[in-house]
């Protein structure tokens, strides 16, 4: 049997209508497979984390910075140590300073001096100023 214009531009839309539904449905398919993967990679995140910071690996330049300020600490430490004379700050006496590096936005490094509280670099604390300076 033949078929008819008329007859084929019905099957036509049909056919066009059909395609249409199938993208539709391939659209969502997809989408859902999408969300689906997501899921799974946030839960194997979730799984992998590591509970303890300290196992986590860091980039190989972290830890030649970890050197330096390391090693920078233990000389200041050091030096402070041997500079006190036996020194030892008494926060509680709110009459004498206490000295020491702090860092601030505006001017760096400086040497700053404390009543009562110790906000300096690694809580390296000298007893004047002097000591200070040449630490700086």
């Amino acid at each position: 049997m033949i078929m008819t214009k008329e007859e084929a531009k019905l099957k036509l839309r049909e056919a066009q209508d059909n395609l249409r539904q199938a993208e539709v449905i391939l659209e969502m398919h997809e989408n859902g497979m999408r969300e689906i993967k997501e899921d799974i990679r946030e839960l194997k995140a979730i799984i992998n984390k590591k509970d303890d910071w300290k196992s986590v690996e860091v980039p190989d330049e972290w830890h030649q910075l970890y050197l330096e300020k390391i090693t920078l600490m233990a000389d200041m430490m050091r030096f402070a140590y041997i500079k006190n004379e036996g020194w030892v700050p008494d926060w509680e006496d709110s009459y004498n300073k206490k000295w020491g590096l702090s860092i601030n936005n505006i001017e760096g490094v400086n040497l700053d001096s404390y009543f009562n509280y110790n906000h300096f670099i690694f809580g390296i604390v000298v007893k004047s100023q002097e000591i200070a300076q040449e630490m700086l």
